[in-house]
């Protein structure tokens, strides 16, 4: 998990952290200051409450039998093609169909930014791109993904909700779009 500013939950870690740590100091201090019995009961029963209420179920995070199915279809779809799949979002469905994984579009924005020690090391991606080096892109959205995708894969094939699985949990993008190079 990335540890840095921003405006998702996931990258608000710095404050869970402070938080977490600042806490445990002032129960910590309490159960020095005033070492009784009811300070030890108080912070026991405040720690077991919480640990009561962040509990979390598996049912909460298991996908849905529609899901699955989805998830299967989608793989059969990308077994079909042949030669390499970018998949940005979704790195890891490629590898479940067998095929090859390539970057992570968050990792890449991560270090390809303005002031960034790494700014330009993905310039080979756009080449890639240009070149035509994989036989499809799946994405969640034909304009979002960047490195010049839409303008070099403008065959846009719309996967049918059979194909396209809905997360559970997590960010909610889901693979909706196969793009190509243009017929030759």
């Amino acid at each position: 998990m990335r540890g840095h500013h921003g405006g998702f939950i996931n990258v608000l870690i710095p404050a869970v952290w402070s938080l977490a740590f600042c806490g445990a100091l002032v129960v910590g201090w309490c159960r020095r200051r005033w070492n009784t019995l009811l300070t030890i009961g108080c912070t026991s029963l405040l720690v077991a409450s919480q640990l009561w209420l962040g509990r979390w179920s598996l049912s909460d995070v298991v996908p849905s039998e529609t899901a699955r199915q989805a998830g299967a279809g989608l793989i059969m779809e990308l077994e079909q093609i042949d030669g390499e799949i970018l998949a940005p979002q979704f790195p890891y469905y490629p590898v479940l169909a067998g095929k090859q994984p390539f970057f992570h579009l968050q990792a890449a924005r991560d270090i390809n930014h303005e002031g960034s020690a790494l700014l330009g090391s993905l310039n080979s991606i756009s080449q890639d791109v240009a070149e035509h080096r994989w036989e499809a892109v799946l994405v969640s959205d034909r304009q979002g993904v960047g490195f010049e995708i839409p303008q070099h894969y403008p065959d846009a094939q719309r996967l049918p909700e059979t194909a396209s699985p809905r997360p559970t949990v997590g960010w909610p993008v889901r693979p909706r779009y196969l793009l190509r190079p243009e017929a030759q």
